[in-house]
């Protein structure tokens, strides 16, 4: 029997875990895999009716895990690029210096497999 994930206890869950000690860069990239497997898919936060909230899903994303937006789009850039991901979970790089390496015009992650 598989359980269903829950959004709001995994992101509670990874709240927790992220401000009782901090997370090595390769938990984090898991951390933001996974929170983008359980999001919410095909609602648009660009466009807004008025009065509502708007905003990019990584700053969302940043706020549960504890760290700022652009590092969560620096994760979901090395993502996308699986020597990238695996120097960071390795240990080797540093999110930031891994998405430095990434060469220039590849898509942005897209994730489409289990984490």
């Amino acid at each position: 029997m598989t359980v269903p994930l829950d959004p709001v206890a995994m992101a509670r869950a990874i709240r927790a875990q992220s401000t009782r000690r901090n997370l090595e860069p390769g938990e984090l990239l898991r951390c933001i895999a996974r929170l983008d497997v359980i999001k919410q898919r095909g609602e648009r936060t660009d466009l807004a009716p008025r009065g509502a909230k708007s905003g990019k899903s990584a700053v969302e994303t940043a706020t549960l895990v504890g760290v700022g937006g652009r590092t969560v789009e620096r994760a979901r850039k090395v993502l996308a690029d699986d020597d990238a991901r695996a120097a960071v979970e390795s240990g080797e790089k540093s999110i930031n210096a891994a998405s430095k390496d990434v060469r220039p015009g590849r898509r942005l992650y897209r994730y489409e497999g289990s984490v």
